[in-house]
Formats: C-alpha cells, structure tokens, sequence
C-alpha cells in the first residue's frame, strides 16, 4: 500500500470513531450537583466477590428480572461498599436491588431491605452509553473534589440508579 491509501484509511477509521463516540454520547459531560436530604429504600440482595462473575451477572439479571414482573415499579440500583473494594484482587462489595418509594409491608424471600438517609450526597449524572462512560474512579474522584470543596466527605457508599432512558445517577453518600 502507497503512503495515500494508508493516510486516506486512516482518516476514515478515526472519522467513523469519532463518529461513533459522539453518538454513543462520548463527548456528553457527567453533571454533578449537591443533594440535601433523601431517602433511599432498597430491596436486594447482597454480594462480596469477584468483580464480573456468573454469578454477580445472574444476580443482577435476577433483580432485573423482578422490575418487570413481581417487584413494587421501582429502579434498578446498585449500592457499592468503597470499604470492601479491592482493586488488587478484584473484590467488590455490592447491594443490587430496586429503589422504591415507600417502605413494603412484605419483602419477598430471599431479599432484604436496605434504607439510607444521608443529610447530604453528591450526584453525578451520566448520560451517555455504558461503552464510552467515564471511569468510575474518574466519577468518584470528581464527586470527592466536590465534597471537599463543600467542606465534607464521601461515605464509604455510592448508589448506582439505573433508569429505563439510558440515564444513570450515582449518588455519593456524605458522612454525617
């Protein structure tokens, strides 16, 4: 291949690219702001393991599932504990459930209710597609920038929500 033909695919590989980030919503900026107050209740189950397992991907697609059947209308959620992180080995501490309104009168077998009422946490709300989202260190390092500037600190728990339009809003949870 002659000099042209590499230069001319190139140009159309990084266009397509490109192309491709911006409409996944590559160049979209996560919004952050403060939230005073709130209450969150959550059914779920828990999980401590290894990050990207069967069974962290059936559990998730288990509590998916009953959002479309016999759960209260509520929104995907998922609750990190920062404090059983572990980079290294790949371990997370996870709460994956479903937000809803008001605390249930019954909770299915197998599930448990988790509430949560900071006085303050830092939102970020990100609009673009899962392939070209920001990293989450990236996410939790902004929101920590924004909770020391407001003179607090992050808890050791985020909550991921997961809305139907592709919307995902992370809560970080300030410390009392």
């Amino acid at each position: 291949m002659n000099k042209k033909t590499i230069l001319l695919v190139s140009s159309v590989i990084l266009f397509v690219s490109l192309l491709l980030y911006y409409l996944l919503g590559g160049f979209r900026p996560v919004t952050y702001s403060v939230i005073t107050g709130g209450k969150y209740i959550i059914i779920g189950k828990e999980y401590i393991g290894v990050n990207n397992s069967d069974k962290l991907e059936k559990l998730f697609e288990e509590v998916k599932g009953k959002i479309e059947t016999s759960f209260p209308e509520g929104i995907l959620t998922i609750v990190s504990d920062h404090e059983k992180y572990d980079a290294e080995n790949n371990q997370v501490g996870y709460f994956i459930g479903i937000s809803i309104q008001e605390t249930p009168s019954v909770i299915p077998e197998d599930y448990n209710l988790m509430e949560y009422r900071p006085s303050k946490s830092i939102r970020a709300v990100i609009t673009s597609h899962n392939l070209v989202m920001p990293k989450p260190d990236d996410v939790r390092n902004k929101a920590m920038e924004l909770a020391e500037a407001e003179g607090e600190e992050l808890s050791n728990y985020s909550l991921e929500r997961y809305f139907d339009n592709g919307n995902l809003e992370v809560d970080f949870l300030l410390v009392k």
